[in-house]
């Protein structure tokens, strides 16, 4: 009866490891940990693909301190494969922490960016928060939660509640204030809405549907051949066999013109006056880690003696990349790291960096958040995006960031279309009266960074490549918006939500989802 069981069971695929043997006196019998353990390094030696399940059970198998670190130490097999883990493997990993009081190491995991942090559900965060609230353990529970937010675990009354119990615990009375202002204060509708570029960069780093995030799409591709360019008898043989690429999957130019583009960028490095005895240098948006790869190999050929020398630090928010970058670098695991998290906001999670370095940006200006800005009647408004709608709400303008961008890249608003004197008579006689742009897209991302730069890395040396022309982005294939081409501003659109100056690559959306759409590698 058992045997037939078990054949049924594997016949429709179920996993072995949810089906309890059973003992002489019929008690159920579970998996142990060390078996599973196993079973998931032989599968990895094996060149096989990770089974999340076994992750799952492995988790929830775990008695002691000790087997809890070695579980967590399994999380990189899954990374490196590609091997997203469940919110039930979250849910055993919190429980297994709160069981064995070790909640010190569930914060050591999500602080060193694994994916499994993504999955954590709000129920898991709130479970957390009582266990460490009965310790009266307020320091550790407060950063837990600062740093699952990051990782945009949603937070709900009873979390609000328990984070308010813990900052009375902690004396943070400032905080208290803040967190109560949140949690209460501007309306559930208002609440949802945010700035232009946080809806962008939701849009771009979700955990369902961010396009570098989501498993659903291939967004960067590193061709299995570089580009035989001494075959090509010209122009249009070399197009043809870029669009080919094209349809694949978006690629940049260090994958186009693999190696050569990086070799470039590494003999500038080793020419350069400001390259000493050592060479530190640091990427963000690296990709698929292509471009570290090809620098460090020119290094290691070229300038050995300087290669024992060198660090190379990937900076990546997306998790998925970072895994990619990892395996593609692993050649040069003593001289590069990747760290996972957003540049943006990496001042505040590690401490400056105060040597001479070399700061790479390949192709990210272009894809950094922007925000949206508009005049009318003299006075500016910034523009907030409810998610739930996809409707733009004016408000006027207060952020400070936007502010500052504005300051630094002023614009010349309202932007009308120009005629010569004589033609624009006849055409205001005729009642066609001059286009005009009234809003206009501010890079507050790249304002963001170049924050970063001067309070992490001051002593940086920016390379930085991004495009020359752009085409003005659309809301998706089908939109009825007309494309404004405006002699000053060919990024626009004529109508819609799109109607801008300056409208960045990013603002282009289906869905909620950003859309890169890319025209022109220079």
């Amino acid at each position: 009866m058992l045997a037939l069981r078990g054949r049924s069971i594997v016949r429709l695929r179920v996993p072995l490891l949810h089906v309890a043997s059973f003992s002489s006196d019929g008690a159920p019998v579970k998996p142990q940990f060390e078996d599973i353990l196993r079973d998931i390094h032989i599968e990895n030696d094996a060149k096989k693909k990770p089974s999340v399940h076994k992750l799952t059970a492995l988790f929830r198998s775990v008695t002691s301190r000790q087997e809890l670190i070695e579980a967590a130490k399994t999380l990189r097999i899954y990374e490196v494969n590609f091997v997203d883990p469940k919110q039930q493997t979250a849910g055993e990993f919190i429980k297994a922490a709160i069981k064995q009081d070790a909640e010190d190491l569930a914060l050591k995991t999500f602080q060193q960016h694994h994916r499994i942090g993504m999955f954590v559900s709000t129920g898991s965060l709130n479970n957390l928060l009582v266990h460490l609230y009965k310790k009266k353990d307020h320091a550790s529970a407060l950063t837990l939660y600062r740093e699952l937010k990051l990782y945009k675990v949603e937070p709900n009354v009873e979390t609000y509640s328990l984070v308010l119990r813990h900052l009375l615990g902690a004396n943070e009375f400032a905080q208290l204030l803040d967190t109560l202002a949140t949690a209460g204060g501007g309306g559930h509708r208002r609440q949802m809405s945010m700035l232009t570029r946080d809806y962008i960069h939701k849009c771009l780093y979700s955990k369902e549907d961010g396009y570098f995030t989501s498993e659903k799409r291939e967004v960067l591709h590193a061709p299995k051949e570089p580009m035989a360019f001494h075959d090509f008898w010209g122009k249009r043989e070399y197009k043809a066999a870029l669009a080919k690429l094209y349809q694949e999957a978006w690629m940049t130019p260090v994958e186009v013109f693999y190696p050569y583009y990086s070799h470039a960028i590494a003999n500038y490095m080793l020419m350069s006056p400001f390259t000493t005895d050592k060479l530190s240098i640091y990427e963000i948006g690296g990709g698929a880690g292509t471009n570290a790869k090809c620098i460090l190999d020119y290094i290691q050929e070229q300038a050995p003696a300087l290669y024992e020398h060198t660090t190379y630090t990937l900076i990546e928010i997306s998790p998925r990349m970072a895994a990619r970058q990892r395996e593609r670098i692993k050649d040069h695991a003593g001289v590069a790291t990747v760290i996972n998290t957003d540049i943006l906001t990496y001042s505040a999670q590690f401490p400056a960096f105060k040597d001479s370095c070399y700061f790479v940006a390949m192709e990210v200006l272009d894809n950094l958040p922007h925000d949206k800005v508009s005049q009318d009647g003299g006075e500016w408004f910034e523009t907030w995006v409810d998610p739930t709608t996809l409707s733009e709400q004016r408000r006027p303008l207060e952020d400070p960031l936007v502010r500052q961008t504005l300051d630094h890249f002023p614009i010349d608003l309202p932007l009308r279309e120009g005629y010569k004197p004589a033609t624009r008579f006849v055409r205001k006689a005729m009642g066609m009266a001059d286009k005009t742009l009234h809003s206009a897209f501010v890079p507050t991302g790249a304002m963001q960074l170049l924050h970063t730069l001067r309070t992490s890395f001051p002593k940086h040396h920016l390379i930085a490549a991004d495009f020359d022309e752009l085409p003005a982005p659309s809301l998706d294939a089908s939109s009825s918006h007309p494309l404004f081409h405006h002699p000053r501003s060919p990024t626009s659109t004529a109508s819609g939500p799109l109607h801008a100056a300056n409208a960045p690559l990013v603002a282009s959306k289906t869905a909620g989802i950003v859309l890169l759409k890319v025209g022109l590698v220079c």
